[in-house]
């Protein structure tokens, strides 16, 4: 009897131990991405890149490479290049998405904020060797000119060159202050 219950203990044990999986920390967000050369769904985490505190969301986080975490906590890299789709959740619950930039643009992974008739996205990109980014953001329409945006360059005037036969929308460019009031200009743009 005694033989019999040390091998029904040792078998829960073991079952016990082979359930364990990594506890992962704050800073390590839940991520579901997929390989440009493959249409499989993969979920493990991603470890945020922020250079002051860890577990405040930081665009670093995709900029070149991607530190995932499996699972089991095993580490592995992805190259940014190799990532078609990638989405993640923040300690804010806050969902971040991320897709692989237009080809002819070779950026790499750029945040969406609008796909139609002008596509809209972010591209962050690191500024110096102490892990300093900064963004560009770009207006892609096929067949036009790409207008890209900046401190020093003239998006809003291209912009207004784009909506020459639309006067309601050339008056929203000149009240437009954030993002979203540019998403909600594309938007409308979508329906002429």
């Amino acid at each position: 009897m005694k033989k019999f219950a040390l091998f029904v203990s040792l078998v829960f044990s073991v079952m016990l131990l082979a359930q364990k999986t990594h506890q992962f920390k704050d800073h390590q967000f839940p991520a579901r991405y997929v390989l440009k050369k493959s249409t499989d769904t993969v979920q493990s985490h991603i470890q945020n890149m922020g250079a002051f505190k860890l577990s405040t969301y930081s665009p670093a986080t995709v900029i070149k490479k991607l530190y995932m975490i499996d699972d089991f906590g095993k580490k592995f890299n992805l190259k940014e290049n190799d990532v078609a789709y990638i989405e993640f959740t923040d300690t804010e619950d806050l969902k971040h998405v991320f897709v692989a930039a237009p080809d002819h643009l070779d950026l790499g992974l750029v945040k969406s904020l609008h796909k139609g008739r002008m596509s809209y996205f972010i591209d962050y990109y690191f500024t110096n060797l102490y892990g300093n980014y900064s963004s560009t953001e770009y207006l892609v329409e096929d067949n036009k000119e790409l207008i890209k945006s900046g401190l020093f360059n003239a998006s809003g005037k291209k912009l207004k060159e784009r909506f020459a036969d639309y006067p309601d929308l050339l008056t929203l460019v000149d009240t437009m202050k954030t993002r979203e009031d540019l998403v909600n200009i594309l938007k409308l743009y979508d329906q002429k």
